[in-house]
């Protein structure tokens, strides 16, 4: 499910941002395992008004395809 990063800032307002740090990660069904992470952090909590899917797990591929690829 999409992550809506305000649901997140109680979490941020107890425990802070550096310990346990969160991650979101992101893994389309027929992967069947996370593709991408993002370390959330406040700012994104206070001002994203969607979630970051971040950046490739190093030894994974990722790409961007439109219609007619």
């Amino acid at each position: 499910e999409a992550l809506e990063p305000i649901g997140l800032l109680p979490w941020f307002q107890r425990y802070g941002e550096k310990k346990p740090q969160l991650i979101n990660m992101y893994g389309i069904t027929e992967t069947t395992v996370h593709v991408t992470y993002y370390p959330i952090t406040l700012d994104d909590v206070q001002h994203a008004s969607r979630s970051n899917i971040g950046k490739r797990i190093p030894d994974l591929e990722v790409y961007i395809l439109d219609a007619y690829q």
